[in-house]
């Protein structure tokens, strides 16, 4: 991650949340979705989606830790 501020990890949270509002009503993330509709473009739900998606999110999270700790110091 390059982030070094907060304001630079603004656009990485937007992103995550965005995933995460995306997902179907059973939690499943898409491989792909269809940018007109929203809808799922592809097979759900696949493993490497979920996985990802949790491997960002502890990147940011250690990101954004590291960053609030430089703060404080």
């Amino acid at each position: 991650a390059l982030a070094k501020t907060e304001k630079e990890l603004g656009r990485a949270l937007e992103i995550l949340e965005w995933v995460a509002a995306s997902a179907l009503p059973s939690g499943v993330l898409a491989e792909q979705m269809n940018p007109e509709t929203g809808e799922p473009a592809s097979v759900s739900p696949l493993t490497w989606s979920h996985s990802t998606f949790v491997a960002t999110v502890m990147n940011y999270l250690h990101k954004e830790a590291l960053i609030l700790d430089r703060r404080k110091n």
